[in-house]
């Protein structure tokens, strides 16, 4: 094709296509509908990042179902220690059925008696009897609020011992044997009484203070079980001193409890209800341990290792540190049992 057919032909093709410029409306839709689309465009490729990190956090397709997570435990949302029967108390301030040497099972509280005015009014007291022969040896135990107020007492008996136990006759021999914290002896003739078997034989009083406690052994006729009856006595009453310490060897107990606190228990004895703790609490005594009486409640772990999972139940307990020392106590003691758990009833 030559020149000048190209040119006509360009100008026949021009005249046929003729080019109009949209109106001024339709480019702003146009526009609307571009931007549109790069939203949408952009919303998807968000998507699809989401999906995609969610598929390589949990190496399973998002559509899967996902465990339920729980948060650890903290101060703030743990569950509170609940209990509904939960009792703990301190031997110290009381008087156990069992913890004197003669006492056989009977009700967990010694019923109160009046007292001469010799002893004041103790907060507890207990008592004992072994029949020996025709006659008998006693027990009494009297506990005070304080060291005070128990050292006081003291003073007033050691003036005149018989008149205070009940006898009025001329002491024959005065002592100050060496037990407890400090202790006195006395021996008078023994008063006539209606049998009047007796009349006239030494009737020996021994008086002991160890720490808030006061305890007497009195009997007649003369026998050396009288002494050695007030010697065990004043041994157990360790309970009562601040100063008790574990024999040579053993080891310490916790020296206080906290609440929700962790310790190793060592049950001595488990009762449902309790009648005869204080049995129990005086062979820790005897061993220079302050044992403590509580419900199964008052300690996280103990209904499960002890098996029972309902019931008032008690026992009597002495706390460590470590299931060791807890073991160690355990050697020296039939049947204590020995597990953890989280105390509670403090304070």
């Amino acid at each position: 094709m030559n020149p000048e057919d190209l040119d006509t032909a360009f100008r026949t093709l021009k005249q046929r296509v003729s080019v109009v410029p949209p109106a001024p409306e339709e480019i702003f839709i146009r526009g609307r509908h571009r931007q549109a689309m790069r939203l949408a465009l952009a919303c998807v490729v968000v998507l699809m990042m989401v999906v995609a990190g969610g598929y390589a956090a949990t190496a399973r397709p998002w559509s899967a179902p996902q465990p339920a997570t729980t948060p650890a435990p903290t101060p703030s949302t743990q569950v509170p220690w609940q209990a509904t029967d939960a009792i703990r108390e301190d031997p110290s301030r009381l008087a156990l059925q069992g913890f004197l040497l003669h006492q056989t099972d009977g009700p967990d509280r010694v019923p109160d008696v009046a007292h001469t005015p010799c002893w004041a009014k103790p907060l507890a007291y207990g008592n004992d009897n072994l029949p020996v022969g025709r006659s008998s040896i006693n027990g009494e135990l009297y506990v005070y609020p304080d060291e005070d107020a128990a050292r006081a007492v003291f003073a007033t008996v050691q003036k005149n011992v018989p008149s205070c136990v009940g006898f009025d006759a001329p002491i024959t021999k005065w002592s100050q044997p060496p037990l407890g914290d400090e202790a006195v002896s006395a021996i008078v003739p023994l008063p006539a009484d209606g049998a009047g078997e007796f009349t006239g034989q030494p009737l020996q009083m021994i008086v002991v203070r160890v720490g808030t406690a006061i305890g007497l052994t009195w009997g007649y006729p003369l026998i050396p079980q009288i002494e050695a009856d007030a010697r065990a006595l004043s041994q157990r009453m360790c309970l009562y001193s601040p100063r008790c310490q574990p024999r040579a060897g053993l080891p310490a107990a916790l020296p206080a409890l906290r609440e929700g606190g962790q310790a190793w228990a060592a049950v001595l004895r488990v009762e449902e209800p309790p009648k005869y703790l204080g049995s129990a609490v005086a062979a820790a005594a005897d061993l220079g341990y302050r044992a403590s009486t509580a419900s199964a409640d008052c300690d996280e772990g103990a209904r499960l290792a002890l098996g029972v999972p309902t019931g008032r139940v008690f026992y009597a307990v002495v706390y460590f540190a470590s299931q060791a020392d807890a073991e160690a106590l355990a050697r020296m003691l039939p049947g204590v049992r020995v597990f953890p758990v989280r105390t509670h009833c403090v304070g």
